[in-house]
């Protein structure tokens, strides 16, 4: 459960406006929204999962789009 909504928090934030910008979207600031909302939400991953999740999720959506 933990791990589904870190991607669906992940992808709220790659599919925010304002974290996109000439088109692309801005990695660290979908990385700065999934820090705050992973806080919010109490669900406590470590910055390590965080950043390998977001890192991998991303190359997956550049690779898609």
């Amino acid at each position: 459960m933990r791990k589904v909504g870190l991607i669906k928090i992940i992808a709220n934030a790659a599919n925010n406006p304002e974290n996109i910008h000439n088109g692309k979207v801005n990695w660290d600031w979908v990385s700065a929204d999934v820090y705050l909302l992973d806080k919010v939400h109490n669900l406590n991953h470590d910055y390590e999962v965080l950043d390998q999740t977001i890192n991998t999720y991303a190359e997956a959506y550049e690779q898609t789009a």
